[in-house]
């Protein structure tokens, strides 16, 4: 099961509130860019998809283990939320949602 359809209709229903969404994968192995493309093609997103090719940034987050993993990044680029897993997709949302008010 993908979570990614619940992170598209949520850029849809808020990408004229100053807001920029993507995913970015890894894991890819050869051919990682049309991988990429392929996927995000697979789950309708019309949000930006970005691979992680040498996990430099999946590193980054090294207090956040699991898939998949959930950041959300201020106007500042500070992160204000780290969380992975099924829940973390809600609670990333309610995040963006309070910065926004």
């Amino acid at each position: 099961m993908s979570l990614a359809p619940g992170t598209g209709d949520f850029y849809r229903d808020h990408s004229s509130e100053n807001l920029a969404v993507f995913n970015v994968l890894r894991d890819g192995g050869e051919n990682q860019a049309e991988r990429a493309l392929e996927w995000a093609t697979a789950f309708g997103l019309d949000h930006p998809v970005l691979f992680d090719h040498d996990e430099r940034v999946s590193r980054s987050w090294k207090d956040v283990e699991g898939k998949p993993r959930y950041a959300v990044i201020d106007v500042d680029l500070t992160i204000t939320y780290r969380g992975h897993g099924v829940e973390a997709q809600a609670a990333g949302f309610d995040e963006v949602l309070r910065l926004l008010e």
